[in-house]
């Protein structure tokens, strides 16, 4: 029996040290997209809910700190307030292949964090004090960072976010979404944020400016022919799309709050549905002369489940009703398709073109996120803009 206990004690004698003195070292392979290392979802990282700043320095007993990686960190931490706050610690130590290549600090998602490397508070992403002010991660430069190879290093965050139930599915707390949540970023990495910045501002620039001509022109021709319905049509349907270029890329100019951020979202995803609906409407006009009961449902329901989808992450809805729609009119442009003459088969082009963009625009943020973060504000340029300009040759 004694000989029992005595093994069990050097057991956890083991795994406490073990616990402490977990090292992860990091070769220029670790390298992954964009020439980032994704260190949140490294193993040897150690948390501890609740807030100390003694918890930041590298001599700190932690033997009764919790394995556990920020990608695992979840809502149901959260206190009587809604706060989710704790530290997580991790050693790394970088090969010699890292000599004379300059590093970064690079954040993801909206919650506030305080990093520090080797005792030392490095740079705050928001405020994590209070009051509390989220990190707002689009376009922003990695921190830079003085890291040794050969060197141990100890790297400690301190954690806070809120989570509400509207707070958008892309930015919970979800282990999908926290992959890139603390990042160790090359040169590389920075020069592509230099021109995500430049491409992004020129493809908005361009976006909102011909959203709102486009507005202006074709509000102009139902001033000059108040008797055509079908620009009255084209009209509105341009309203919606300067609407929805300015919240899909109205955070790109100028920093917003997280509540804003909220906002914004709710207000894009839902102008993005009534886009869609409404250039089918003008599809269905064309071919029909009437816009039927069915397109009011189908435009009703795609709102309600887009908004489950996106706030609440109740998505199979959502598919259902997007799919049924495809189906209902791919029917009706199949069964007029002998009736298409000349100019209609704009207006066709004009919804094929965009919905095929959504989907695409789907499928990449689903499966290939750098994919999608090297096109997005090209397609998304794309599905708002090209059903005005085949309205216009229409």
């Amino acid at each position: 029996m004694k000989q029992l206990t005595f093994l069990l004690s050097l057991i956890f004698i083991f795994n406490v040290g073990h616990a402490q003195d977990d090292i992860v070292v990091l070769s220029q392979d670790s390298f992954q997209s964009r020439q980032r290392i994704f260190l949140a979802p490294l193993d040897e990282w150690v948390f501890q809910q609740g807030h100390d700043l003694a918890w930041a320095t590298p001599e700190l007993d932690v033997s009764n700190w919790k394995k556990l990686n920020p990608t695992e960190i979840n809502a149901e931490m959260e206190d009587a307030s809604g706060r989710i706050e704790g530290w997580f610690r991790i050693k790394i130590k970088l090969d010699q292949s890292f000599n004379n290549i300059p590093l970064a600090i690079d954040r993801d998602l909206w919650a506030a964090t305080d990093v520090y490397i080797d005792g030392e508070l490095v740079h705050s992403f928001g405020d994590t004090g209070n009051p509390y002010r989220a990190f707002n991660p689009i376009l922003k430069y990695p921190v830079p960072v003085e890291l040794i190879p050969g060197k141990e290093h100890l790297i400690a965050i301190h954690f806070v976010d809120y989570e509400t139930t509207f707070t958008q599915r892309e930015i919970r707390l979800k282990p999908q979404n926290l992959q890139r949540f603390i990042n160790l970023a090359g040169p590389e990495y920075t020069e592509r944020v230099t021109r995500d910045i430049k491409l992004t501002h020129i493809y908005v620039t361009i976006c909102i400016s011909i959203s709102f001509l486009l507005f202006f022109l074709f509000w102009l021709l139902v001033f000059l022919n108040p008797g055509q319905k079908i620009f009255l049509l084209f009209a509105r349907y341009t309203s919606f799309v300067l609407i929805g270029a300015l919240f899909i890329f109205g955070n790109t100019f100028f920093e917003i709050s997280y509540t804003l951020e909220k906002v914004r979202f709710i207000v894009m995803v839902t102008s993005q549905a009534v886009m869609t609906i409404f250039g089918l409407f003008i599809l269905e006009w064309v071919l029909t002369q009437k816009i039927s009961r069915n397109s009011w449902i189908i435009l009703v329901v795609i709102l309600v489940t887009n908004l489950l989808a996106h706030v609440f992450s109740i998505s199979f809805p959502f598919g259902i009703a997007f799919t049924g729609m495809l189906v209902y009119f791919g029917r009706i442009v199949f069964k007029h398709r002998k009736n298409i003459r000349g100019a209609q088969w704009t207006i066709v082009a004009g919804i094929v073109f965009p919905t095929l963009a959504i989907i695409g625009y789907i499928t990449l943020h689903k499966y290939s996120l750098d994919l999608f973060n090297e096109y997005d504000k090209l397609i998304l340029s794309m599905t708002i803009l090209s059903p005005p300009f085949f309205l216009m040759a229409y």
